[in-house]
């Protein structure tokens, strides 16, 4: 690698940086002591030959509008019209994948299609969705479950499914796969039961993030969902999914539900305690306290 090859390869690799940054503010942040992109040697040391080639594509993504993140995933397949249709657009689709090669792919591979179900930065949706599709794909013949590695999302795991058989017949796995494709375009959520769970059980999980350090340390093991149910009574947008990974309350809002249910930890009870709403009045003997009919386990 020249000098003026490295150069090129750095001002990119920078202005990618920035409409990452850009796309993405609440999770990618450029400090201001950052000095650039690497030197030359180091470059030589980690940058493939395609590397420039990639970074043209995902520059060219984000200034399109479309997320890089989606590269490889599943290239549009119409599957509105006729089976036959359909199946002659699927059969041998792992070829117009970006950036892509088949290790060990069967002598007949342009019979089968591949079918990206997750990635390692999959959504809740997307988890849950490729539940659904691998529970009822792995009950039909002749479907494989394989994972590919990927640049951009470390890796992906896909069905690889026949779509014709050796005689040249549309086969019932491709037919199955098509039926389930159908249902997602239409609604997008497979399993409603399952998606509300995972929503559910990712706020717990980020609230006990938020709030593990204000509990006070003989809190009962349900506390997440204490706070869930508080919340959901009195503030339900600190508990709204953002991103699709689940409800990140804020700390303040956290702390005030810790402290309303009288699980806030002394120290910051008296650290805020000119700034906590006061409590409610001790409830008679034998009430009940009322909250919202969901889930409360941590």
């Amino acid at each position: 690698m020249d000098q003026k090859t490295a150069d090129r390869l750095r001002k990119k690799q920078d202005r990618l940086l920035k409409l990452v940054a850009g796309r993405y503010p609440d999770h990618y942040q450029i400090s201001e002591s950052y000095a650039g992109s690497p030197k030359i040697s180091e470059l030589r040391q980690f940058i493939f030959p395609e590397w420039e080639s990639v970074i043209d594509a995902v520059i060219a993504d984000f200034e399109h509008g479309k997320n890089p993140r989606a590269r490889r995933r599943n290239p549009g397949i119409d599957v509105s019209g006729p089976i036959e249709e359909i199946a002659k657009a699927a059969a041998g689709n792992w070829k117009k994948f970006g950036d892509f090669g088949w290790h060990g792919a069967p002598d007949d591979a342009d019979r089968y299609m591949i079918y990206n179900i997750r990635t390692r930065d999959s959504s809740l949706l997307e988890e849950s969705n490729a539940d659904y599709i691998e529970r009822v794909m792995k009950k039909v013949r002749g479907v494989e479950l394989q994972r590919h590695s990927h640049w951009a999302v470390g890796w992906t795991e896909a069905l690889i499914v026949p779509v014709y058989d050796k005689k040249g017949k549309i086969t019932a796995a491709f037919k199955k796969l098509v039926e389930i494709m159908q249902t997602k375009a239409e609604y997008q959520v497979l399993d409603e039961d399952d998606y509300s769970n995972r929503e559910y059980d990712a706020t717990l999980e980020n609230i006990v993030e938020v709030g593990k350090e204000y509990v006070r340390a003989d809190a009962p093991k349900n506390w997440p969902g204490l706070v869930y149910s508080y919340l959901s009574e009195n503030d339900d947008s600190q508990i709204e999914s953002r991103d699709d990974q689940g409800g990140y309350p804020e700390n303040e809002s956290v702390i005030a539900a810790l402290h309303m249910l009288r699980l806030l930890d002394e120290d910051t009870e008296e650290e805020l305690k000119d700034e906590l709403p006061a409590l409610p009045e001790p409830e008679a003997p034998g009430q009940m306290r009322m909250f919202n009919p969901r889930r409360c386990h941590a």
